[in-house]
């Protein structure tokens, strides 16, 4: 199915943006229309049309839940989601720092990493390049600014990098949120012995609008107490 200028513009939209939060896709999609009673499921099945045409390219368009509880689309490379996909765009130095980066953010408990730990990442390169790389992945959303709030600026994975990098996450173990089963670092975890379960707080708050609280699947305690 061809592709009318709206959809050109609304995928090279998305691919510009690294990463779009799934309201400001369905506000872009209105614009660019000119329909302003665009509904949810007139926006998806554009989506869905422009993923559609670009599959044969080995790209696709992914939609997944971000830590902040809201859903993020993102165009992916469908044939490799692995870092090694990225000579293209980065330096081989930035390659590295930036699997490393992702290790050591999931490794914490806290799912972030203070900005002068990454800065102790670096190997033959200076506090200025290093700058300047983290400015650019905070910028295309492979790196995003913590909830968590540490003694000094932090940082976390963006909602590009859940989108782009998930098996490589998967490789690493990074939880699953209980409710909606996508990968999370910062959320609500169960208070209960050595439990894993984690949760968004996006997810619970919309499970708890009924009046119901949410118990731990595995415990069967409340996790917000």
């Amino acid at each position: 199915m061809a592709l009318n200028d709206s959809d050109r513009m609304l995928l090279q939209r998305i691919m510009a943006a690294g990463a779009m939060e799934e309201q400001q896709v369905r506000k872009l999609a209105k614009k660019l229309t000119g329909e302003e009673e665009l509904t949810a499921t007139d926006v998806d099945q554009m989506v869905n049309k422009v993923a559609t045409s670009i599959r044969a390219f080995a790209l696709d368009v992914r939609r997944g839940m971000y830590d902040d509880g809201k859903m993020y689309l993102a165009v992916v490379n469908t044939s490799n989601d692995s870092l090694t996909s990225f000579g293209s765009n980065f330096k081989p130095w930035e390659i590295v720092f930036l699997r490393k980066a992702i290790e050591e953010i999931v490794d914490t408990e806290e799912g972030a990493l203070e900005e002068s730990g990454l800065f102790n990442l670096r190997e033959n390169t200076s506090i200025s390049e290093v700058s300047e790389l983290i400015r650019k992945l905070t910028t295309e959303k492979w790196l995003a600014p913590s909830a968590v709030q540490l003694q000094t600026h932090s940082l976390t994975l963006g909602p590009r990098a859940y989108l782009e990098l998930i098996t490589f996450l998967r490789d690493l173990q990074v939880k699953k949120c209980s409710i909606c089963q996508y990968e999370l670092l910062q959320g609500v975890k169960c208070r209960e012995g050595n439990c894993e379960i984690a949760i968004h707080n996006g997810c619970i708050d919309k499970y708890e609008i009924r009046g119901v609280r949410y118990k731990c699947p595995t415990c069967q305690q409340p996790v917000r107490r």
